[in-house]
């Protein structure tokens, strides 16, 4: 059925391991779509916390120089 060589043991070895990589990708592909969906969510907030941490720093910097 496959030839590969002598021993004919490399092909079914790289199906299997095709095999399992496209269905850990199928697998974890709903988990990069939450994360990425959270990620969206979460932007305007950290953006918001930045910015006023980012004040709060500025003032302690004019204050000490």
């Amino acid at each position: 059925m496959y030839e590969c060589g002598v021993d004919g043991e490399g092909r079914p070895a790289r199906d299997v391991r095709i095999m399992l990589l496209s269905a850990m990708s199928a697998a974890i592909a709903p988990l990069v779509l939450m994360i990425l969906l959270v990620f969206r969510r979460l932007k305007p907030r950290v953006r918001f916390i930045f910015r006023h941490w980012n004040g709060r720093l500025q003032r302690e910097i004019a204050r000490w120089s």
